[in-house]
């Protein structure tokens, strides 16, 4: 019987230490104009963590 508890603890931790580590994203690096024309789309399509690149430039527009 104990075999049996230690056994499922073991595939337990196991499987939460894998799924913790399958739900890690990479933070990216985002340029204007490079991956996007605007600097509200950049900011629009970025995520927690990630960094946003403005090139040199002149751009007409209100970023909310």
């Amino acid at each position: 019987m104990r075999r049996k508890v230690v056994k499922f603890v073991f595939l337990a931790f196991t499987f939460l230490v894998l799924t913790a580590f399958a739900s890690v994203s990479e933070a990216k690096t985002i340029y204007v104009p490079d991956d996007y024309a605007r600097i509200q789309w950049a900011v629009d399509s970025a995520s927690i963590g990630d960094t946003i690149i403005v090139r040199d430039g002149t751009y007409y527009e209100n970023v909310v």
